[in-house]
């Protein structure tokens, strides 16, 4: 009975993966089993994130602090601009904060450090190079560094 049932069920719903047995059971057979698939890394190191954007903005972000290094060598330079800068941020603030003349006040003391600043190295201040590129006009954004006296290599 349960064999002419399974048989009956077999040819009605086509279904392939039922067999008969010998001893007249019903076994499920399987397709062949799938191959093993590994999923790698393109990164060996696991502790290390794969983050393109990331790295990209790094990268980035390193190179520009190496150009702002390489224009601010002088140390009264460095020095004015690690205060210029914070009060032409502060300043901006404030210009929405207070009466405006607190913002406008910080601010142009802020660039004025900044201006002092790149005049005492020889440089020209990085908001106005691409104005004098645009322009024409020559354009100083690295002053070269002499050797002191006794480090230059003699003449022949």
């Amino acid at each position: 009975m349960q064999l002419k049932l399974a048989q009956a069920l077999a040819t009605v719903w086509s279904v392939p993966a039922l067999a008969l047995r010998a001893n007249k059971q019903l076994r499920h057979t399987y397709p062949e089993p799938l191959p093993q698939i590994t999923l790698t890394r393109m990164n060996p190191n696991p502790n290390r994130h794969s983050f393109p954007i990331a790295r990209l903005a790094w990268k980035m972000a390193k190179r520009a602090l190496a150009n702002w290094r390489e224009r601010h060598q002088h140390p009264l330079n460095f020095g004015v601009h690690l205060i210029g800068i914070p009060f032409t941020l502060v300043g901006l603030v404030l210009l929405f904060v207070l009466e405006w003349y607190w913002g406008v006040g910080l601010f142009v003391l802020g660039y004025a450090l900044q201006f002092l600043g790149h005049w005492v190295e020889g440089n020209d201040v990085g908001e106005l190079i691409p104005v004098k590129r645009a322009l024409g006009l020559k354009v100083i954004a690295v002053v070269p560094r002499q050797l002191p006296q006794s480090t230059m290599p003699l003449a022949d």
